[in-house]
Formats: C-alpha cells, sequence, structure tokens
C-alpha cells in the first residue's frame, strides 16, 4: 500500500509538472453555407451567408507538445437560396441560425522558437444547440420598393417545428500563438465545422462553417 501510494504521489507530481492550462478569449468573422445534397439550384444561386463568433478557450497542454482543447461559445450560421422552401419564403430571403456549440479538439503544438510562435493544428468533433432561428425575406411592393421582413422559425421535436434544435460534427482548426508578454499571447484562429444532421427537417440542408477568429491567451 505503501509503495502503490508513493507511485500515485509520482504519477500526480508528474502529471502536474508536465501540465500546464492556458485561458482564452476570440471572436470574429464567420462564414457559413447549407449542404443541400442533390437539389438542384438555380444558375449564379448564393448560398452563403455571412456572420460571426465569439467564444472561449479552454486549454490543457501536455509535455510541451499536445493539447487538449474545448471551445464553448456562440457562433451564428445559415443558409440563403433554400430550395423546396416557396411556400414559406417568397422572392430572397436568409435564415440565421444562432447556435450554441462546445468543440472538443486533440491538437499538436509546433514551435517556431526563433520568431516566438506556436503553431497548432487540431482535429475534433462537438454539438451544437439552436437556440434561436430568423428568417429575413426580401419582398417588393408595387412601386418597386424593396423591404425585409424578419420572422422567427419553431425549432424543436414537435412535428410542427420547422428546424431541428441539435447538430453533431467535425471540426478542424489551424492556431498560431505569438507571445507578447511573459504568460500572455495573442492568436489568430481559422476553423472549419462540418455538421452531420440537417437542420432543416423537410429539406437536405447540412451546416458547413469557417471561422476567422483573433483572440488573446493567458497560461495558468
Amino acid at each position: 500500500m505503501k509503495k502503490l501510494s508513493i507511485l500515485l504521489f509520482v504519477l500526480a507530481f508528474s502529471i502536474h509538472t508536465h501540465a500546464q492550462f492556458t485561458l482564452g478569449i476570440k471572436g470574429g468573422y464567420s462564414h457559413a453555407w447549407p449542404e443541400y445534397g442533390d437539389m438542384d439550384l438555380p444558375e449564379g444561386a448564393e448560398t452563403d451567408i455571412s456572420g460571426f463568433n465569439v467564444g472561449i478557450l479552454l486549454e490543457h497542454k501536455i509535455k510541451s507538445s499536445f493539447v487538449i482543447s474545448m471551445s464553448p461559445g456562440y457562433v451564428k450560421r445559415g443558409a440563403a437560396c433554400l430550395p423546396g422552401w416557396q411556400t414559406d419564403f417568397v422572392e430572397d430571403s436568409k435564415v440565421y441560425l444562432n447556435n450554441f456549440e462546445i468543440p472538443l479538439s486533440v491538437g499538436k503544438v509546433f514551435a517556431v522558437d526563433r520568431l516566438k510562435l506556436d503553431v497548432v493544428p487540431s482535429l475534433g468533433y462537438g454539438f451544437s444547440y439552436l437556440f434561436s432561428a430568423y428568417a429575413h425575406e426580401d419582398q417588393t411592393w408595387s412601386d418597386q420598393q424593396t423591404f425585409t421582413i424578419v420572422r422567427p422559425i419553431d425549432i424543436g421535436n414537435d412535428p410542427s417545428d420547422r428546424f431541428n434544435a441539435f447538430d453533431h460534427g467535425m471540426y478542424i482548426s489551424l492556431r498560431v500563438h505569438r507571445s507578447i508578454l511573459p504568460n500572455h499571447s495573442i492568436f489568430m484562429e481559422s476553423s472549419y465545422y462540418h455538421g452531420m444532421k440537417d437542420f432543416d427537417k423537410q429539406n437536405t440542408s447540412k451546416t458547413r462553417n469557417l471561422n476567422y477568429n483573433f483572440g488573446l491567451a493567458y497560461d495558468l
């Protein structure tokens, strides 16, 4: 029992001395579009929308080379040129999807000491919760004036709800840190989300999303 206690103490001390935690905040531009499968779209149709995202970086570094990270946050995704929705949407329309997401990732740290840079490619999986959605419909009056109608869309498991609330998918990211002060760094990040579930119950509509972020990090 004494030997086991000593072994556990040595192991715990080793993990503590070789582990490092990083806390950060980040935000930036989001570019989202849907995967409509085999549906036919009008020639030249634009299906993408612009949004933004904000989040927290929680990272556990092990032996200076591998990291396990979690990045809970908010992201605005969506879609345009929605096929099969003519009964609901008239003329030009866009749908904006407000999501809370929790991606979990594993990454490898490549240090560029000469430039004080850490390059961190990561791969992971995560979950998204759609807590609200809105349609922006562009309509034209008889005098050719255009106006936009904004209306909410029902979300949930009820058959009458149009959108699914939950999604899950793969995350791929590349982050570059630059040390500015002891234990402080700034970073640029590009990440891609590949959703697995249709957000619209009536059509193939899997979410695709690119984020371009700037952040601040502190090593605890």
